[in-house]
């Protein structure tokens, strides 16, 4: 499979995951909410110092 192939794939699973449960409160999402809050409150090492 290409690659674009698979980026295309993935964007559109995303894109149904966020339509059907833009709150990732099901508990099938728990992981990807965890994920997704761990990226929202990660810094770069110019906001830490």
């Amino acid at each position: 499979m290409q690659d674009g192939k698979v980026l295309e794939e993935a964007r559109q699973a995303a894109i149904a995951v966020f339509s059907a449960d833009p709150g990732l409160a099901r508990p099938e999402h728990a992981a990807l909410a965890t994920a997704a809050k761990a990226w929202t409150n990660r810094t770069t090492p110019t906001e830490a110092s």
